[in-house]
């Protein structure tokens, strides 16, 4: 673990400097509550048995959208930008309430032409309503991605409001096939063997055994003036909210908010205590000048369900290498 010569927790917080807020990623409208309940600033939509960035069903989806108010911000993720798009694409895009849409970069270290494909995703999403965010895994290599680094400068070049940095390996996990014949066609590709897996999942690392302190606070200065807000994730616990730069926009959890790990519930009492210790290392946000005031605004999300739905080919079902 890298030491730091500066916590953040060591400067008296001030209530009226803006602060990272609170992401919690949940399964389902249940976990919402329980969410909201703990103090929650951003509602995020995953199903952690489907990997690092694993989608929800439209209905789970859905269900979940009603029971976030408006003023609380909702993303959901939606897989790998290899696999895209995933099934269900048109019905998770029809949701209205669903504002941003996040996606990795798993498997795309073997694809000369992701940028294309991510800027194609990036414009059928658009035409939605919907604002891409782009995952950068720091375990890279393990997700075969393209170094978080090379991934930031690509964000930043293409206006990505937001760049969530988080880990690949979780307890489950897959690598899109990278040339998919089809939506029915596509299967996760495996790792090479279970034993790859097994070994994979007990090392349990975090964000910070790629990414030191320093690091992440030169990333997250440097993004913010190019108008791409930091997301912190990867493995995070109650007590490396301390280590979390300032500057960054949003502290993103799902298994420090469970009982039993990422796989298990989200529990308010978790959420509380996560809350708590952000409040306590950065203060009380005034809401003034926060990351959330730029969210897509309504009118620019309504009276789009007429727009097509991203075929095979359009936002990233192309063939590697293809125009």
């Amino acid at each position: 673990m890298t030491s730091h010569a500066l916590r953040n927790d060591e400067i008296a917080p001030s209530p009226t400097e803006r602060r990272p807020r609170l992401l919690v990623s949940v399964r389902n409208a249940d976990e919402v509550h329980e969410a909201l309940s703990g103090g929650a600033e951003w509602i995020d939509l995953k199903e952690p048995s489907s990997g690092p960035l694993g989608s929800v069903s439209p209905e789970t989806a859905q269900a979940a959208a009603k029971e976030t108010p408006f003023q609380i911000p909702l993303s959901a993720a939606i897989g790998e930008l290899l696999d895209w798009p995933v099934p269900d694409a048109c019905q998770l895009l029809a949701i209205n309430r669903l504002a941003w849409l996040k996606a990795g970069l798993a498997g795309c270290v073997h694809c000369t032409d992701w940028q294309t494909r991510w800027r194609r995703m990036r414009d059928v999403l658009a035409l939605r309503g919907k604002q891409l965010v782009m995952a950068a895994y720091v375990d890279a290599e393990r997700a075969e991605a393209p170094p978080w680094r090379d991934a930031a400068e690509f964000a930043v070049a293409e206006g990505c409001r937001y760049l969530l940095l988080d880990t690949f390996a979780k307890p489950r996990r897959h690598v899109p096939q990278s040339q998919p014949a089809s939506p029915q066609d596509r299967q996760p590709v495996e790792f090479a063997s279970i034993a790859t897996v097994r070994r994979a999942a007990s090392e349990n690392r975090s964000l910070w055994d790629y990414v030191s302190d320093d690091e992440l606070r030169r990333l997250a200065g440097s993004l913010e003036p190019q108008g791409t807000r930091l997301v912190v994730a990867g493995n995070l616990t109650q007590a490396d909210m301390a280590r979390v730069p300032r500057q960054a926009a949003m502290i993103a959890v799902r298994g420090a908010a469970c009982c039993n790990g990422r796989e298990g519930v989200v529990d308010a009492g978790q959420v509380e205590k996560l809350r708590r210790e952000l409040e306590r290392c950065f203060g009380r946000d005034s809401g003034e000048g926060g990351p959330f005031l730029d969210t897509v605004d309504e009118s620019s999300i309504l009276g789009r369900s007429g727009t097509t739905c991203p075929r095979p080919g359009e936002a990233g079902n192309a063939r590697c290498g293809d125009a």
